[in-house]
Protein backbone atom coordinates (compact mmCIF):
# COMPACT_ATOMS: atom_id res chain seq x y z
CA UNK A 1 0.00 0.00 0.00
CA UNK A 2 1.12 3.74 -0.61
CA UNK A 3 1.37 6.12 1.97
CA UNK A 4 2.15 9.29 1.94
CA UNK A 5 3.33 12.16 4.83
CA UNK A 6 0.05 14.09 6.51
CA UNK A 7 -0.76 16.41 9.39
CA UNK A 8 -3.15 14.97 12.07
CA UNK A 9 -3.84 17.40 14.99
CA UNK A 10 -0.84 18.66 14.76
CA UNK A 11 1.52 15.50 14.74
CA UNK A 12 2.83 13.71 11.46
CA UNK A 13 1.22 10.85 10.16
CA UNK A 14 1.04 8.34 7.06
CA UNK A 15 -1.79 8.58 5.31
CA UNK A 16 -2.94 5.70 2.91
CA UNK A 17 -3.12 6.73 -0.57
CA UNK A 18 -4.53 4.94 -3.58
CA UNK A 19 -2.06 4.44 -6.99
CA UNK A 20 -3.44 7.53 -8.40
CA UNK A 21 -2.18 9.94 -5.49
CA UNK A 22 -5.41 10.65 -3.51
CA UNK A 23 -6.51 9.55 -0.21
CA UNK A 24 -8.18 6.75 0.82
CA UNK A 25 -11.62 7.20 2.20
CA UNK A 26 -13.10 5.06 3.75
CA UNK A 27 -16.67 6.08 5.06
CA UNK A 28 -15.46 9.36 5.88
CA UNK A 29 -12.53 7.93 7.52
CA UNK A 30 -8.81 7.83 6.24
CA UNK A 31 -6.48 4.91 7.54
CA UNK A 32 -3.53 6.71 9.20
CA UNK A 33 -0.10 5.21 11.18
CA UNK A 34 2.20 6.96 13.20
CA UNK A 35 5.29 5.23 12.07
CA UNK A 36 6.52 4.02 8.68
CA UNK A 37 7.89 0.93 10.88
CA UNK A 38 6.91 -2.62 9.63
CA UNK A 39 3.98 -3.73 11.92
CA UNK A 40 2.89 0.00 12.76
CA UNK A 41 -0.74 0.18 14.36
CA UNK A 42 -3.22 1.78 11.37
CA UNK A 43 -5.66 4.14 12.65
CA UNK A 44 -8.90 5.82 10.94
CA UNK A 45 -8.57 9.27 11.10
CA UNK A 46 -11.87 11.65 10.23
CA UNK A 47 -11.05 12.98 6.99
CA UNK A 48 -11.62 16.94 7.89
CA UNK A 49 -8.77 16.41 10.63
CA UNK A 50 -5.94 15.41 8.02
CA UNK A 51 -3.74 17.78 6.36
CA UNK A 52 -1.86 16.26 3.17
CA UNK A 53 1.84 17.25 3.02
CA UNK A 54 3.66 17.91 -0.28
CA UNK A 55 5.78 14.91 -1.40
CA UNK A 56 5.97 11.27 -2.95
CA UNK A 57 3.96 8.32 -1.68
CA UNK A 58 5.72 5.44 -0.69
CA UNK A 59 5.25 2.06 -0.31
CA UNK A 60 5.05 1.09 3.19
CA UNK A 61 3.36 -2.45 4.37
CA UNK A 62 -0.20 -2.59 5.21
CA UNK A 63 0.87 -2.62 9.00
CA UNK A 64 -1.50 -3.75 11.81
CA UNK A 65 -5.08 -2.52 12.18
CA UNK A 66 -5.28 -1.32 15.43
CA UNK A 67 -8.36 -3.06 17.06
CA UNK A 68 -6.68 -6.22 16.24
CA UNK A 69 -4.15 -5.36 19.51
CA UNK A 70 -7.50 -5.46 21.64
CA UNK A 71 -7.70 -8.37 24.61
CA UNK A 72 -10.90 -11.04 23.41
CA UNK A 73 -11.56 -11.27 26.98
CA UNK A 74 -12.79 -8.04 27.36
CA UNK A 75 -16.09 -7.38 28.45
CA UNK A 76 -16.69 -11.41 29.62
CA UNK A 77 -17.62 -10.98 33.19
CA UNK A 78 -15.85 -13.49 35.47
CA UNK A 79 -18.78 -14.44 37.53
CA UNK A 80 -20.71 -14.15 40.95
CA UNK A 81 -17.79 -15.07 42.81
CA UNK A 82 -20.27 -17.75 44.58
CA UNK A 83 -18.94 -21.05 44.22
Amino acid sequence: MKWIEADFKGRKVWAAVHDAGNLVVEGGRIPIRYSDKPGAKVYRAGESNIVRKNGEAVDLDDGVKAEAGKSKKAGKSKGSGFG
